[in-house]
């Protein structure tokens, strides 16, 4: 019997600025596209692709579709108090959670050593805690 529904979230690691105030080289930038090389090194690709999603999803035989798009600041820059809550959290879980995502991917498939990932764990969480620049994943 048809009903009910299914709700599915992805997040795009690369991000986009608000704005027109970007690092000349965002680090942010740098871990994203390292990350999902090294991710694409496992055939897991981390890539966000909607249209293949869906089209798997209708496969599968669901319909009637839709997409929200919520942009996940790094940091509480914005005047907008629900922007600025979900920033503090988003900006936790990804300073905390650098680490953790790549160290397999950057390890095995690009041949970091934990002590390059460190450091450029270090640099993201800096550029992500400057109010200046108001980056953001999409989810």
């Amino acid at each position: 019997m048809p009903g009910g529904y299914i709700e599915q979230v992805e997040i795009n690691w690369l991000p986009a600025w608000h704005g027109t105030d970007i690092p000349e080289h965002s680090f942010l930038m740098e871990w994203a596209q390292k990350y999902l090389q090294g991710m694409d090194g496992f055939h897991r690709s981390a890539r966000v692709d909607t249209s293949n999603v869906k089209a798997m999803m209708e496969a599968a035989g669901y319909v009637n579709f839709e997409e929200r798009l919520i942009r996940c600041y790094v940091n509480p820059w914005s005047r907008n108090a629900e922007e600025r809550r979900v920033a503090q959290w988003f900006n936790l879980c990804l300073i905390d959670g650098v680490q953790a995502m790549s160290l397999a991917p950057m390890i095995e498939n690009l041949g970091m050593t934990i002590e390059q990932i460190n450091e450029l764990q270090d640099a993201v969480k800096s550029e992500c805690c400057k109010l200046r620049y108001h980056a953001f994943c999409t989810m």
